[in-house]
C-alpha cells in the first residue's frame, strides 16, 4: 500500500528512518519511508518516478488584473483626447472618445479572460515553468535558471526568469492568488542557492 506524494512537496528528501530493510523502489515507485502497519500490510510513503507532472503545483493569476493594466493603458490617451475635444468646445467629440473607451473596456474582457485562464504557472521536483511575451510555455529545470530580473510597473511585479540558454524564458507574475503558497513550494523543492529561491527569501514582501 502506497501513500503518492513528491518529496518536496512533502518536505522528505530521504527516508525518515534508517532501514536497510526499506525497499528502493516498489513498482514505478520510489519508498521514501515506512509510515507504519496494519493487517493489511505495510504503508509507505513513495513519489513517482518519472511522474513529473504529478509533482507539480500550478498557481494563476485573477483575470482583473491584466484587464485593468490594458484599462489603464487606454485610459492615458482617452483622457487626453477627452480634455482637448471638451476645452476646445466639442463634446460630441469628447462622449465618442468615451463611448470607444468603454467599448475597448468591453473587448478586451474575452480575449484576456481566455489568456488568463489559460496561463499557469508551475513549480515542482523537476524546476518551474510559465509564458513568455508570445504565451508560450517554457519550463526549466532548477540548474537551468541562470538569473532573475525584476520589473515594476505599478501594483504589477514581475520576475524575468532567465535560463536555458535565453532571456525571457518566460515572465513570473509576484501577484500570483497564491503567493505564499508559490514561495513555500520554491522553497521546498528548489535547491539552495538558486537564482529564483534566493530573490524570493531576499524580498519577503
Amino acid at each position: 500500500m502506497l501513500a503518492l506524494a513528491p518529496a518536496c512537496i512533502l518536505g522528505v528528501t530521504q527516508p525518515t528512518v534508517d532501514d536497510p530493510s526499506l525497499p528502493a523502489h516498489v513498482g514505478p515507485y520510489r519508498i521514501l519511508a515506512r509510515l507504519g502497519a496494519c493487517g493489511m500490510g505495510t504503508v509507505y510513503r513513495a513519489a513517482g518516478v518519472g511522474m513529473v507532472h504529478k509533482g507539480r503545483l500550478s498557481f494563476r493569476i485573477r483575470w482583473w488584473r491584466p484587464w485593468l493594466l490594458a484599462l489603464a493603458l487606454l485610459a492615458v490617451p482617452a483622457a487626453v483626447g477627452v480634455v482637448l475635444t471638451a476645452s476646445a468646445g466639442n463634446l460630441a467629440s469628447a462622449g465618442v472618445i468615451l463611448l470607444v473607451l468603454a467599448g475597448a473596456a468591453v473587448t478586451l474582457l474575452l480575449p484576456i479572460g481566455l489568456t488568463v485562464r489559460l496561463s499557469r504557472w508551475h513549480v515542482g521536483p523537476h524546476g518551474v515553468g510559465g509564458h513568455n511575451n508570445w504565451l508560450v510555455y517554457h519550463h526549466l529545470d532548477w540548474s537551468e535558471i541562470e538569473s532573475v530580473e525584476p520589473w515594476l510597473i505599478p501594483g504589477y511585479r514581475y520576475l524575468q526568469v532567465n535560463g536555458g540558454g535565453q532571456r525571457w524564458a518566460f515572465w513570473l507574475p509576484l501577484f500570483l492568488t497564491d503567493m505564499a503558497g508559490f514561495r513555500a513550494a520554491v522553497a521546498r523543492c528548489a535547491p539552495p542557492g538558486n537564482p529564483l529561491l534566493r530573490y524570493l527569501e531576499n524580498h519577503p514582501d
